[in-house]
């Protein structure tokens, strides 16, 4: 294979694959998102124990709404899906629809925060703290 092959190979691959040391840059961060997944795993797992354990405390289903779920929910999707076509830009290095995609996905972000943050002060407004049942502790603990 000729020098001029070998670069032009190179030059095609991801930023994060162009050389051994991004190489296991990349690596560091797939063992961070195992570490992760295991976490929100045992996470949801404490939830699911907990969830029948509501002593006096309200239920499930007093304290969960759909809709701003379904919300929340779409926001921090898109919000990805965002990233990545703004990654898409920048590895195309065009620079003003990076940012524009950049500004998309804050403005998804914040508004999957705010909507959060609305819920939870409606839930403990309506004097469900996380010290109230098991199923609060659990609940706060994996959303917190």
């Amino acid at each position: 294979m000729s020098t001029a092959t070998k670069v032009s190979q190179v030059e095609n691959l991801p930023v994060e694959f162009a050389d051994e040391k991004q190489s296991v840059h990349i690596t560091g961060f797939w063992m961070f998102l195992v570490t992760d997944v295991l976490i929100f795993a045992s996470l949801f797992a404490s939830y699911v124990v907990y969830r029948p354990m509501v002593a006096q405390g309200p239920t499930p289903v007093q304290v969960f709404h759909l809709g701003p779920v379904i919300i929340e929910t779409f926001a921090l999707l898109t919000s990805s899906f965002t990233i990545g076509l703004g990654i898409f830009a920048m590895r195309r290095r065009k620079v003003g629809l990076l940012v524009v995609w950049l500004m998309v996905t804050m403005l998804l972000g914040l508004t999957f925060v705010g909507l959060e943050l609305g819920d939870f002060r409606a839930v403990v407004a309506s004097g469900a703290g996380w010290t109230d049942s098991a199923f609060l502790s659990a609940f706060f603990l994996l959303v917190a």
